[in-house]
């Protein structure tokens, strides 16, 4: 038996995802489009990381 949990997925229909698949990798635009705001996101998401939140947790241990 496996220790490693495997993800239960119902059935779909996978057309949706086919239609994604193909405009990212068939528009280069479309690509570029999305590649720069996911970075952008990323950046802002790293940049307010602190320990804060886990300091808080660990004072209220105490």
């Amino acid at each position: 038996a496996s220790m490693v949990p495997v993800a239960e997925v119902p059935p779909q229909n996978i057309g949706p995802w086919l239609d994604v698949l193909d405009r990212l990798t068939l528009n280069p635009e479309h690509w570029a489009e999305i590649k720069a705001h996911s970075r952008k996101a990323a950046l802002e998401y790293a940049e307010n990381l602190n320990v804060l939140p886990f300091e808080s947790f660990l004072d209220e241990l105490r």
